[in-house]
């Protein structure tokens, strides 16, 4: 039989770890997915969502907190954007539309737009909250600054 695994917090509280170890298993990164977004064929083929989609690209490109795990909510809010600007296209050229209920629609695809847009850390606001801080590099001590390996 192998070692029986046991929870963080079960071993925290007995006090079976050293302070060290426990900020190991406590800090560990999650990565999901890589940083290469591809895409999606229904954003290609909208003019409008394609647009967004590159202006996306510029201002997520390097990052590590927006990854291909996050490529469908992109997509979603590329369409977003493309519905709103045919709905408006859609008041400004025919008169005989029902006004109200198109705002209607661009007001509840706007309140879906600014969601996506703080799932996504668009607003600068939640980027500085949200975001975890980036790791502290670890001191050296006087042996590593010597060359040593320990």
């Amino acid at each position: 039989m192998g070692v029986k695994t046991t929870c963080i917090e079960t071993q925290k509280a007995k006090n079976r770890m050293s302070k060290k170890r426990i900020e190991e298993r406590t800090t560990m990164p999650i990565v999901l997915g890589s940083a290469r977004i591809d895409m999606p064929t229904e954003v290609a083929a909208d003019p409008i969502a394609k647009e967004k989609w590159k202006a996306l690209s510029k201002i997520f490109h390097k990052t590590d907190y927006v990854t291909s795990a996050d490529s469908e909510i992109i997509a979603q809010l590329c369409l977003l954007y493309s519905d709103v600007a045919d709905l408006r296209r859609l008041l400004a050229n025919d008169p005989d539309v029902d006004r109200l209920a198109v705002h209607t629609k661009i007001d509840s695809k706007v309140r879906l737009i600014a969601v996506l847009g703080e799932k996504l850390f668009l607003n600068p606001l939640v980027r500085k909250r949200g975001l975890p801080p980036p790791p502290k590099a670890a001191e050296q001590g006087e042996l590593q600054k010597a060359g040593f390996d320990i």
